[in-house]
Formats: structure tokens, C-alpha cells, sequence
């Protein structure tokens, strides 16, 4: 017997298909329409999904105060519909995290990294759940990756500095700082400290 839908869902159900319904195109004919066609038919294919991973997560975010692992759940289906999506990795690692499963958030960032190879902010959000689990010298390394993708990020010197200072290790600290200002645009962030 098929459950009952509440609003909320019978709402993302008709987002879903206010999607697909934009994607069709009368039929035409000739090579030039088409190709047309084909790209068009791409892009909707691509369209609901992210509308579904959209519904999908939404759906996790009504549920994270009264149903966490309902909301967990959510969060990965919407993260195999669109793994580009970073926010759904930090929103599930972060309920991973209130429930004292800090293993599963660490994984789950680990495999954000990995599914966002060019990603700074995945790589910093990976490098706080480290230090938070006292791996210092993970999240030293996983900081280190973040100035590799981005070597103009002055979040990533200031995050490096910050953790060698949290080590007591001020020389570093002062050390990333110089090596920021030789590399980042917006020194203005590193010439507060």
C-alpha cells in the first residue's frame, strides 16, 4: 500500500515536474533541429536531476530537527543524483557530526574531496573536521592540498597559519603569512592578523 504524501512532498513532486514539463520541445524535423534536439534533450536530462537532487535535499532540510537520520538520508540520495554539489556533502557531515558519528562525516568528506578534485572549500571543511578530531597533522596536510589547488586563496594561508598557531608554533604561523602575501590577491585579510 503506497504511503500518503504530505504537502510538502506533493510541493517538491510538482517541482520535479515543472522541470521535466520545460524540457519538451515540440517535435521538428531536419538535421539542424535535430542537433538541437539531441542538446536539448541533454540539458533536460541534467535539468531534473538537479531537480530532484533539489527536492530531494530540501526534503533533508525539513527533517534535520525532527528526523536526522531521515534527513541523513536524504542528503545522500541527493548527493548520487549531483556529487558536484558540495553543500550536500558539508549539510550530511554536518548531521553525521550531531550524532557523535564524526567517522562517517570524515568519510563523507573524504569522498567529497575525491568527487571535487578542484574543490578549496571541501578541502578546508575536511581539514576543520580533522582538527576537530585532534589530527592535526591531517588537517595540516589536507590544508596544504586546498593552497595547491588554489594557490591565491588567502583563506587557505590564513587557515594554515591558524592551526600552526593552534600548535604553538608561531615561526610557521608568521612564515604562512609572508608566503600568503607573495601569492594571494586579497592580501587586505592577511595583512589584519
Amino acid at each position: 500500500m503506497a504511503r500518503a504524501q504530505t504537502p510538502v512532498q506533493l510541493f517538491l513532486g510538482i517541482i520535479v515536474c515543472l522541470a521535466l514539463t520545460a524540457c519538451r520541445s515540440p517535435v521538428t524535423r531536419g538535421a539542424e533541429s535535430v542537433a538541437d534536439d539531441a542538446g536539448r534533450a541533454a540539458l533536460c536530462a541534467e535539468s531534473s536531476k538537479l531537480a530532484e537532487a533539489l527536492s530531494v535535499f530540501s526534503m533533508g532540510l525539513m527533517q534535520e530537527n525532527s528526523a536526522p537520520d531521515a534527513a541523513i538520508e536524504a542528503y545522500l540520495r541527493a548527493i548520487a543524483l549531483k556529487p558536484a554539489y558540495e553543500l550536500l556533502f558539508v549539510r550530511a557531515a554536518m548531521l553525521y557530526i550531531r550524532q557523535g558519528v564524526s567517522d562517517k562525516a570524515l568519510a563523507l568528506l573524504e569522498e567529497a574531496c575525491r568527487q571535487n578534485p578542484r574543490s578549496v572549500a571541501m578541502c578546508l571543511y575536511l581539514a576543520q573536521v580533522y582538527q576537530a578530531l585532534n589530527n592535526p597533522e591531517q588537517a595540516l596536510k589536507t590544508v596544504r592540498r586546498a593552497i595547491v589547488i588554489d594557490p591565491e586563496n588567502s583563506g587557505s594561508y590564513l587557515r594554515l597559519a591558524q592551526l600552526h598557531l593552534q600548535a604553538g608554533n608561531e615561526k610557521s604561523a608568521v612564515a604562512d603569512l609572508q608566503d600568503a602575501l607573495k601569492h594571494v590577491a586579497d592580501k587586505i585579510s592577511i595583512l589584519r592578523l
